[in-house]
């Protein structure tokens, strides 16, 4: 069993408890794991701090069979501690987030894990912004509203080291 890696993948269910007369929320994290020795799966980490475009993200991905969805982070930090903790092939990287934006996450995953590939992404179509996710580590700076149309191919093409980033 050489080259058997195990994931954590942690989904929270939020529960309502009352608390000194009112209501505190807590989660429950349900653990699983998950083997992804299989050279020919991707793994990859969904990071983006709207829920639904992560749902939409993780539903396009899905659809590939050799695409293995190893977690979500919500901001920048979590996606450097999910980096670390499950060490995904590829990021699909939001750049603008709460407590730590997705240039800065970058540069530090990138730091750890140069392995890992970055595919950034934005609302914003700033050529500075997409010069400093590139700079950061990103292999390529995707538009929001194209990820449907682009995102597998760019997935497929970085880690064929057929995309550039220019």
């Amino acid at each position: 069993m050489r080259g058997l890696c195990r994931y954590i993948i942690f989904t929270h269910q939020t529960t309502r408890r009352p608390a000194f007369g009112g209501l505190s929320f807590f989660r429950r994290y349900h653990v699983t794991t998950m083997a992804t020795s299989d050279p020919h799966r991707t793994t990859v980490l969904i990071v983006d701090d709207h829920r639904l475009f992560r749902a939409g993200v993780r539903a396009v991905l899905e659809e590939y069979p050799e695409i293995v969805i190893v977690g979500e982070a919500t901001n920048g930090l979590e996606a450097v501690n999910h980096a670390r903790a499950f060490r995904p092939r590829v990021i699909v990287m939001d750049v603008d987030m709460p407590y730590m934006d997705g240039i800065q996450a970058t540069r530090l995953i990138k730091q750890e894990l140069q392995h890992t590939t970055i595919i950034g992404l934005s609302v914003n179509e700033s050529r500075t912004i997409r010069d400093a996710l590139l700079e950061a580590g990103a292999v390529t700076y995707l538009q929001k509203n194209d990820v449907d149309i682009d995102l597998y191919r760019c997935i497929q093409q970085s880690l064929g080291g057929q995309l550039s980033a220019s």
